[in-house]
Formats: structure tokens, C-alpha cells, sequence
């Protein structure tokens, strides 16, 4: 097949003509990514905010026009990009969508035949309870078609938030954004873009421009005040998923417009959620949640009182009192802030709750029982961080509790049976996170706090000629051992897959004499993994082959990227990893040689590794101690090579083995 590259023609709504179309149809690649499934030749949205009747409405109007070059995005049934589907919270005179057109554009024998979107093949359909969807397919689409469509949506302006969403599922070459609403409103953008942004004057002058990312803001005056606020953006790639990244999406250029004020009619501004503090006298002051959480709470009379009656210390009071709440409260729900919340009495009468309902119980019961607890508001990871300077409220995806005993500040999240007491799940150390009070503050929880330490302990001894026994204990990180249990769920087939994984690592042969798992019911302890095996040799061999850490923590390089990496580097934690191995000989019995010791380090000794070992003749015992130290748990993607090599060194390494000469051999 003939291959037709083009490079990136740049287009405003007004040039899709009938030569842009035909200049395009014959193209089956795009210099801005050669993969692509689909190319976003240009997308406009235009959002409108007016009053009509004494009702503030949006009007949302969309066009898109997208060149398909591979049949997988024609696959997708329901989901592919061929179906269009709008929906609405409601259909009324405030609710609708109208001015759909759709039209695909294909080359047959070199002609440019259009094949419009016919209005009986417009669909309205209930969608869950309350909300409707309206839904179309493009007629006559196909690898190298062009299709295009717009339409109109109107809905009653309820949301504080308009997104954005610059980066996407398929590559763009245009994509243009404009809001425009009265002088009653006051918004406030949030841009998360990894380019400069250069103002003009004129959307003419920004369209024409050879910068990528262009702005003009406008006032008009059509009887009212009219403010106006244009972007538009070229050549925008597509975000792949890397190894070692908590959330692509998180890195994705957007521009959030959040509504932070309102012109009263006395001629006064009122300004809301402009700033953390207005955040929290929303939530906290003006909100349900100071009365929730400090109220008088009296239901929890008894139960406070059977828990801590006689305990004067405030962490065992924390901790009986935690305790308490992560073992009797189920998790009903996967959304945490969003919905209607229930009182405090219905979820602890009922015994369930999603995440901020048990921990806003947890931090009312803490305050009830004289403990100084608030709760923290959090944007996990599967959203942007939270920005120190300006709050997105659309970002606050779980609620947590702070303590403050004995002079330090604890974190709970009380909502998940194998929450460990002091840490959070991984998805909460996303940044900066807010406490809320009467005062309020932030804090900071960045995966650089945590530092997961796992030891493992191999003793070798009880030699013959073919055999010795190997006695294992490892100690998983806290870390670790938290999501271990989530995974396992007590579930007996997940935890054999682990000790299968562990019994892999054996030597060829090794017999598994005994084994267990302590701690796996108590989550504020590590887990402790102990083997008893029996290892075989060849009993005519001269010498025995001993690999100097069978448990190393990456048993193969999983940074296998041969590209460019593009994005950070992102690890869950800090690692802090240690192997220690005895080995006891029996007389006559020595190591051939010893390796020498090694220190190695990457990324500015932000990750080492080190090596030693060392025989005690007296003793006739040898000791190899290996460790790797990951002093940061994010690192820039120019790291990525030197990581990858640094990598496949240490597991080169901790694959060697040690060779015991046999007496008389």
C-alpha cells in the first residue's frame, strides 16, 4: 500500500472547505504521531453562559472533524469513534440538543463522495435513572474517511467547573476552546499546560500564529457586559502510557475554568473558592461538616465509653478507637465525594459507608473521645494534584483524618479492613492535601514520605555432600504488606500464587519442608514470610553453586522502554531493600573467592547499590550482604536510560554465584 504521510496543516472551522477535505482524504499517516488509530484534524468548543427568563443557561456548541486510519477504532462497538453519544441530566426547555449535523467524507475512484447523517437516525434514549443520552452514527465510515459533525447542548448552568481537555485519546492538530458569559460571573482558569502560552489580540491573529498555544480574551457589549476568553493549541500528541506512572491522565494538558465569584445585585462582588481559605469556610464554617465532626454526637456516648473507659494514653486511645471503625464498617461505595452524604448516625447505625463517610465518622468519634482529629481533604491519584496557590474542587476525591498526639501528626484512612494504621493507600500521596478547621491548613503528602523497607534473612547450614537446609525470613515493608493483603483478601489460591513466585526463586530442586505467613490479620504489622527448604547438590560436583541473593527485589529489568521516555519516572515508594545470607560450612569446606565489594550509583545517588561479603575462617561461616536504597520515588525521565543499565547490573550481579569448594576435591 501506498504510503501518504502528511504533516500537520493547520485549519480553523472557517477553511474546512471542500479542498481541505480532499487535501487530506488520501493521507494514511501523520507526522505528528505515524500510530495513530485517528487523527483530530480540528475540534471547536464554544461555551456560552446567558440568562434567559430568569435562568442562567450553557449553550455547549461542539464541531469535530477526525480522519480514521485504522479499523480498530471502528471496532470498539458501542465505543467506537463512529458513535456519538451526548448526554443530558434531563430533557426539558432547559435541556436539549439540537443543530445536529454529521456528515462522512470518502474518495471513491478519486471523487469525494459526502454521506450525510439522516434525522430519523437520531436517537433519544433513558440513560440509568434520571439522565438521557442522545446518540448517532456516522453513516458509511471506514479506514480513510473523514468524518465531521457538530452539534448544540443546552443545559441549566449548575456546574462551578468547565474543562478543557486539550490532550486527549487520539493526536490533534487544532483544537480551539472559547467561553464566553455575562459580567455576573466572575471565573478563574487553571491552566496544566506544558507550553507557553502568548496572548494576541485578535482570533485571527492567534489562528495565523506559528506559536502553539495562543490566547486572546475580549470584552463585548451586546446590552449586557460579555466577557470572552479564546485558546486555541496545534499539534497536540497523544499521552502514552509508560512503565512507572501512577495516572497518564494526570499529565495531560487540560485548562480547568472554575467559577470563583458572583456580581450581586446590590453591585457587590461575592467570592468563593478563589483560595483555600474560602474553601474551607465553604466546607468547614458555612458547611455540614464542623457540626458533623465536632458536633455533640451524643449516639456515640456508649461506644466511646466501652472502648477507651480507663485508657489515658491518646495513641492507644487513637489506636483502640481506629481499630474500632476499620473492622466493624463495611465500604459501601466506590465514589467517595460526590453524591448525597449521609448523617453520621446513618452510618454508624448501619455499620457501612463510602470512604469520607467512615473516616468522617472515625475523626467524630477521635473528637468525641477527646482526641484532636480533623479531616483531610484529598485529590488521589487518579486525578491532578492539588495546587498549593488555588483550589479545584472538582479534584477532591477522598476525605482522610489527621491526628495530632504526642507532639506528631498521624494519617488514617479507616475505610478499608487492611489499612494499616499511619498509612494511607498509595493513591493518597498525591501532593498537597488540606485539613480542614477553623483555621485550616495544608499539608503535604508526596510519595517521597514513604520509605518501604523489606529485609530478607537466608541462613544456609547443616551441609553433606548433596544437601544443606536453607532457613528464609523475609520481612516485607509496610508498604508493601498493605497492598499485599488488599490483593490477597485472605483469598487461599491468591496467597499460593505468592509462595509459588517465592518457591521459583529456589534453586533447582529445593525441597519446601515447611512454610507460613505471619500477621496476614493484623494489618499494622509487617507481613513475615518463613521457609524451611532442603537444598540438593550433585554429589559427585567438586564445589556448590550459591546465588548471592535468590530474592532480589527485580527479577527481571522491567524498564524494557527502547524509545524516548517521556514521562517521570514514577515508583510507589522509596525503596529500601537489604539481603542478608549466612552461610555455615562444615570443616573441610571453603569458598573458591570471595566477590569483591561493589558500590554502585545512578540518577545523582538517588538509587545505590552496594555488596559485600566476608568469610570468618574461625567459624567457617561466610556472609554476603547485599542492599539497594531508592532515596527519591520520582525521577525525571532523563533518568530512564541510566536507570534501565544501572538495573540490569544489579540483577546481573545478584544472579552471580558463590563456589564452596568440597574437601578433597
Amino acid at each position: 500500500m501506498l504510503t501518504l504521510i502528511g504533516a500537520a496543516t493547520y485549519c480553523t472551522g472557517q477553511e474546512i472547505d471542500r479542498d481541505y477535505i480532499e487535501k487530506n482524504l488520501p493521507l494514511n499517516k501523520y507526522q505528528i504521531d505515524s500510530e495513530a488509530s485517528a487523527i483530530v484534524l480540528y475540534e471547536h468548543t464554544d461555551i456560552k453562559i446567558t440568562e434567559e427568563y430568569n435562568v442562567y443557561i450553557k449553550k455547549d456548541r461542539i464541531h469535530k472533524v477526525i480522519k480514521i486510519l485504522n479499523s480498530d477504532v471502528l471496532e470498539a462497538g458501542p465505543h467506537s469513534i463512529a458513535n456519538v453519544n451526548i448526554f443530558l441530566p434531563k430533557q426539558d426547555v432547559n435541556h436539549y440538543v439540537s443543530n445536529i449535523r454529521a456528515t462522512t467524507y470518502n474518495l471513491n475512484n478519486g471523487m469525494l463522495v459526502e454521506s450525510e447523517l439522516k434525522k430519523q437516525d437520531i436517537f433519544n434514549e433513558k440513560h440509568g435513572k434520571e439522565s438521557y443520552k442522545v446518540a448517532f452514527s456516522l453513516p458509511a465510515v471506514k479506514v480513510g474517511s473523514i468524518i465531521e459533525y457538530s452539534y448544540e447542548k443546552v443545559t441549566k448552568f449548575t456546574d462551578n467547573l468547565i474543562v478543557w481537555y486539550i490532550q486527549e485519546e487520539y493526536p490533534k492538530l487544532t483544537s480551539e476552546f472559547e467561553i464566553t458569559y455575562t459580567d455576573q460571573f466572575i471565573f478563574t482558569s487553571i491552566a496544566a499546560v506544558r507550553s507557553e502560552e502568548r496572548q494576541f489580540k485578535t482570533r485571527a491573529d492567534a489562528r495565523n500564529s506559528d506559536h502553539d498555544f495562543c490566547y486572546v480574551k475580549n470584552t463585548q457589549r451586546l446590552g449586557n457586559v460579555y466577557y470572552s476568553s479564546f485558546w486555541t493549541k496545534k499539534n497536540i500528541p497523544v499521552v502514552r502510557k509508560e512503565h512507572f506512572v501512577n495516572n497518564v491522565h494526570s499529565m495531560e494538558d487540560r485548562i480547568e475554568i472554575q467559577l470563583t465569584g458572583v456580581k450581586l445585585s446590590s453591585g457587590n462582588v461575592k467570592q468563593f473558592n478563589n483560595s483555600w481559605k474560602n474553601v474551607n469556610k465553604t466546607l468547614w464554617k458555612d458547611g455540614n461538616i464542623k457540626r458533623a465532626v465536632n458536633g455533640s454526637n451524643n449516639f456515640l456516648d456508649d461506644i466511646i465509653d466501652s472502648l477507651t473507659r480507663n485508657v489515658k494514653n491518646e495513641t492507644e486511645k487513637t489506636k483502640i478507637i481506629y481499630d474500632y471503625v476499620r473492622r466493624s464498617m463495611a465500604r459501601k461505595y466506590s465514589k467517595t465525594f460526590s453524591g448525597k452524604k449521609r448523617e453520621l448516625t446513618e452510618v454508624f447505625k448501619n455499620h457501612n459507608g463510602n470512604p469520607a463517610e467512615i473516616n468522617m465518622l472515625l475523626t467524630a468519634m477521635l473528637v468525641h473521645a477527646g482526641v484532636s482529629a480533623s479531616p483531610v481533604l484529598i485529590s488521589p491519584t487518579y486525578n491532578l494534584p492539588f495546587s498549593r496557590t488555588f483550589p479545584v474542587l472538582s479534584r477532591i476525591g477522598e476525605i482522610v483524618c489527621i491526628v495530632n498526639i504526642e507532639d506528631k501528626s498521624v494519617v488514617l484512612d479507616a475505610s478499608d479492613k487492611n489499612n494499616c494504621f499511619g498509612i494511607l493507600p498509595d493513591n493518597c500521596y498525591n501532593g498537597f492535601a488540606w485539613v480542614l478547621g477553623n483555621e485550616g491548613y495544608g499539608i503535604d503528602l508526596s510519595p517521597e514520605l514513604k520509605r518501604d523497607k523489606t529485609i530478607n534473612a537466608f541462613d544456609i547450614h547443616d551441609f553433606t555432600d548433596s544437601t544443606a537446609y536453607l532457613d528464609l525470613y523475609q520481612k516485607i515493608g509496610k508498604y508493601r504488606s498493605q497492598n499485599l493483603r488488599k490483593k490477597w483478601d485472605n483469598n487461599t489460591k491468591r496467597i499460593d500464587q505468592y509462595t509459588a513466585e517465592i518457591e521459583d526463586r529456589f534453586p533447582i530442586g529445593a525441597k519446601v519442608l515447611e512454610k507460613s505467613i505471619l500477621n496476614i490479620d493484623n494489618p499494622d504489622t509487617n507481613l513475615i514470610v518463613k521457609y524451611t527448604c532442603l537444598l540438593k547438590f550433585d554429589k559427585s560436583a567438586s564445589a556448590i553453586l550459591i546465588t548471592t541473593d535468590m530474592m532480589q527485589p527485580f527479577q527481571t529489568n522491567l524498564f524494557t522502554q527502547t524509545g524516548k521516555r517521556i514521562l517521570p519516572i514514577e515508583f510507589p515508594y522509596k525503596i529500601d531493600y537489604s539481603s542478608h545470607t549466612k552461610i555455615s560450612l562444615p570443616t573441610g569446606y571453603q569458598p573458591d573467592s570471595l566477590p569483591k565489594p561493589m558500590l554502585m550509583t545512578v540518577a545523582n545517588n538517588g538509587i545505590t547499590y552496594k555488596k559485600n561479603s566476608t568469610y570468618f575462617p574461625s567459624y567457617n561461616t561466610l556472609t554476603i550482604n547485599t542492599a539497594m536504597e531508592a532515596n527519591a520515588a520520582v525521577f525525571d525521565a532523563g533518568e530512564y536510560s541510566a536507570i534501565k543499565d544501572f538495573l540490569g547490573k544489579v540483577i546481573e550481579e545478584n544472579d552471580n554465584v558463590i563456589s564452596i569448594n568440597k574437601p578433597g576435591k
